[in-house]
């Protein structure tokens, strides 16, 4: 069964905590990845720098807006093997194929760093993603 992250929908997943960047605020449903120093930050745009890799979803809010690194914890969902997921410009054409963060909640056909591979086109604006994956390949369901 999918638990749902903010507007959306993960499963086939593993919980993960990790300390979170100071004043920074993670939302529920936000991409998380490491920064440079190792504590978890919103992934809000794609990099291309060599390990800012998103790690997983925000399952819950994490307020450190006026605390020190790693003050508090982030629960993540790392990594998940499906998460419906807001999307822009992707098509039926781009199953199979490598997604980066558009924005904290939403991918886009990949640009610098992939986030997973789109498996299912929902609608013009949802897909559904494989985190575990992140190049090119066969799928077995693109319906």
């Amino acid at each position: 069964m999918a638990d749902k992250l903010g507007g959306f929908q993960a499963s086939g997943y593993t919980d993960r905590h990790a300390g979170v960047k100071a004043s920074e605020t993670i939302y529920l449903g936000n991409f998380v990845r490491y920064d440079a120093n190792g504590v978890a930050e919103t992934a809000d745009t794609d990099v291309s720098t060599a390990g800012l890799d998103v790690i997983g979803v925000a399952k819950k809010q994490a307020d450190n807006s006026s605390g020190s690194d790693g003050d508090i914890d982030v629960e993540i969902a790392q990594k998940p093997s499906s998460l419906i997921v807001a999307s822009t410009g992707l098509t039926i054409a781009d199953c199979g194929h490598p997604v980066s963060i558009s924005d904290a909640q939403t991918v886009k056909a990949m640009a610098n760093r992939s986030i997973g591979v789109m498996v299912r086109l929902i609608s013009t604006d949802l897909v559904e993603i494989d985190m575990t994956r992140r190049e090119t390949g066969i799928v077995a369901d693109i319906t």
